[in-house]
């Protein structure tokens, strides 16, 4: 079976009179709520709703793939309603380092397009391809953008005139890497380099290219967004432009908006110059990305959340000052003047700088960000009044959000779990990790004398030795873990002046598994990867992970930091950057895992049917046909673990409790509500459906 068949697009029709679309390949009922919301008005107040996205979770404007944008979905909530698989092994890489010839840094996720390719982005410069679309199954490139030969004035952040000492626009350039391609339902392609905006289709021919700066910006936004309600395709830039533009020819939809607030502060003097320095990254770019990354020198550093019902854009940015971190919410309006944006409301959510992008809640109440001191912050979405402010800590990545409300986010003491009114679950931290593959070490401490060039002054590097685990990238939520990238190694004081914080010295990296009830590493999944994550690790739908490679902490250490540290301090072999693909160990054991959680789901859901929460009980079993399906396509992978024709039996189970489930699904989604009657069909058909899960289960062994 194509482990790539629930990956359609997503299209709307009329059939017979009642409203119906094509649901990730197959017909069935919308309600009036979903309907109206895709078409971006009023939404209609029923029993049940689809909430405006489709059953993956996503607007059906975007591609129905695993991950078709940076942060998955409008809301950037980094779900992905797929599980895991435990035991993972390093698959194949890609863009690493070959020989002389550097690997390419990503700060920035993948993602997965209509086909199934996985698109990062890159910026090693001149005669380098800056993105590339890859094989899952093997890391090859399917297809990649020209070479791009033009050359930066590393020390201009921008400008039509001084941006380039060498232009060259027929190619995307190095400013690529400070996004990720985003999809849309179409099949097309979306990423803005440094001046322009590039749309392809997804065999690689080039749709349009859209001049940014002529419309007034100094440098674009990070990765593209697609407004759910209206299809527009867009962002707001670095330097607080508000921009969207028509999917089919990339010209201007609406009137740009200048946010009013200034750039953040000043990026750290000649730090920029001291990371990527094998050339993971292109020299005359290196400081605009370091810059940005961190808030630094720009009003804008992150990525707008949408939501996907009412359209409202929630941005992160500096505000009158510097110093000063601002939330705003934006709307589009269509009056007698026409269509144009107008703020609606301005929230001053702490301190900056901040890269983190907001995250909306699933249920559309609260916005959550974090500021630059670490603190996860909440705010009512309809009138920016604060809910909750956590304590501060050490800065921390953008914050993700489960549907049952649960908001995660890092923090000093690890993995921060929130519940909606912003008390703490739990916060557990991964030390054990480290302990278990590092040795102690002895205390040393380094004066590294000022450098010329660099302004940094003297800096004193030192440790205490014990090993340390470190998040390293955002945490991917899945049904029931959360997925991230750890750096083991042993922290290092002193670095404040180049990051503006201590950093671990990275001995080992790994991605993990936490339980999400509990916050604590699953052992078995702990897995070694070449390099640093420092971003985002992208789960599939077929036990597939993506893993982008920024390598900055690696690069830092081998480069720059390792001359001054004692021998068994300093960061081993060169950095690899690129891109790894981690799969499954065992397709029985995942096809397995991918059956039990349907299990779960209709556990859940058989107490509430008839007359119970029918709204919770429509969302779970709404993920269980594309769930069951990829567990079909686990089971064919697991062929040589599963003797024929018992893996043929459990195949037969699961499609027949797979159709079970789905006619549950168009059970609970009617309008205006479902009868206790169509309520208790349901119940009976997921009943059925459990039986028969069951009976592949005892086929697929113990």
């Amino acid at each position: 079976m194509d482990s790539h068949r629930y990956i359609r697009n997503v299209a709307t029709r009329l059939k017979s009179g009642s409203r119906r679309a094509m649901r990730n390949g197959r017909f069935v009922k919308i309600s009036a709520g979903s309907l109206v919301g895709l078409l971006g008005l009023a939404v209609v107040a029923n029993a049940v709703t689809e909430g405006a996205v489709t059953d993956l979770g996503l607007s059906a404007v975007y591609g129905q793939t695993p991950w078709p944008s940076l942060h998955r979905d409008t809301r950037n909530s980094d779900f992905i309603p797929f599980v895991t698989p435990t035991r993972t092994r390093v698959k194949w890489t890609a863009l690493d380092r070959k020989g002389f010839i550097p690997g390419a840094a990503t700060p920035f996720p993948p993602s997965v397009g209509v086909d199934g390719s996985i698109y990062i982005t890159s910026a090693r410069g001149f005669g380098f391809s800056h993105m590339h679309a890859l094989d899952p199954e093997t890391g090859k490139v399917r297809w990649k953008t020209p070479r791009w030969f033009g050359f930066n004035n590393p020390f201009a952040f921008g400008g039509d005139t001084d941006l380039h000492i060498i232009r060259d626009d027929s190619a995307l350039d190095h400013g690529a890497i400070a996004g990720t391609p985003t999809h849309d339902a179409d099949g097309n392609v979306f990423l803005a380099d440094q001046d322009q905006f590039w749309s392809w289709d997804s065999e690689g021919n080039v749709r349009w290219v859209t001049d940014i700066l002529e419309l007034g910006a100094s440098f674009p936004w990070l990765s593209a967004v697609i407004h759910p309600t209206t299809g527009y395709i867009g962002g707001i830039t670095a330097d607080g432009v508000v921009m969207f533009f028509n999917r089919d020819d990339g010209s201007l939809a609406v009137p740009i908006l200048e946010l009013p607030g200034a750039a953040g502060p000043a990026c750290p003097q000649g730090a920029w110059a001291l990371i990527w320095a094998g050339g993971e990254v292109a020299f005359d770019i290196r400081r605009l990305v370091f810059c940005v990354a961190f808030g630094f020198d720009v009003e804008v550093a992150n990525t707008p959340a949408i939501d996907p019902v009412t359209g409202r854009i929630f941005m992160n940015a500096a505000g009158a000052t510097p110093e000063e971190a601002v939330l705003y919410a934006i709307d589009l309006v269509n009056d007698v003047d026409g269509p144009h944006w107008e703020i609606a409301w301005t929230a001053l959510a702490g301190v900056g700088p901040s890269g983190a992008s907001p995250t909306i809640s699933f249920d559309g109440t609260q916005v959550f960000t974090t500021e630059g001191s670490g603190r996860t912050v909440s705010f009512d979405t309809q009138t920016g009044e604060p809910v909750f402010a956590t304590a501060g800590g050490e800065p921390a990545f953008s914050p993700t959000t489960a549907p049952d409300g649960t908001i995660y986010a890092g923090s000093g003491c690890g993995l921060l779990a929130l519940n909606p009114d912003g008390t703490t679950q739990y916060c557990v931290s991964p030390q054990a990790v480290a302990q278990s593959l590092l040795p102690e070490l002895d205390p040393f401490s380094v004066t590294i004398p000022d450098i010329p060039g660099l302004g940094l002054g003297e800096i004193t590097l030192s440790s205490d030795g014990v090993p340390i685990a470190a998040l390293t990238s955002v945490s991917e939520v899945t049904p029931d873990r959360i997925v991230t990238g750890l750096s083991l190694g042993y922290r290092l004081n002193g670095t404040e002046p180049l990051l503006g914080r201590a950093i671990p010295l990275p001995h080992i990296d790994v991605l993990v598994a936490m339980d999400r009830k509990t916050g604590e590493v699953i052992p078995e999944s702990v897995t070694i990867v070449p390099d640093g994550i420092e971003g985002f690790s992208i789960p599939s739908n077929d036990g597939l992970i993506a893993l982008n490679q920024n390598a900055l902490l690696h690069t830092l250490c081998t480069y720059v930091l390792s001359v001054f540290l004692p021998p068994e301090y300093r960061c081993p072999g060169l950095p690899k950057a690129g891109i790894v693909g981690v799969e499954a160990v065992s397709f029985r054991e995942f096809s397995v895992q991918q059956i039990e959680i349907v299990r779960e789901y209709i556990a859940t859901v058989s107490p509430e049917l008839p007359g119970g929460d029918v709204q919770r009980a429509f969302d779970l079993v709404r993920r269980g046909p594309e769930q069951l399906g990829a567990a079909v396509d686990s089971i064919d992978r697991a062929r040589k673990e599963i003797k024929k024709r018992n893996a043929k039996r459990a195949k037969n189970h699961v499609l027949l409790a797979q159709r079970e489930v789905d006619a549950a699904r168009d059970l609970l989604d009617q309008e205006p509500d479902p009868s206790f009657e169509d309520q208790e069909e349901a119940r009976a058909l997921l009943e059925s459906a459990d039986t028969r899960l069951a009976n592949a289960l005892s086929e697929l062994g113990p």
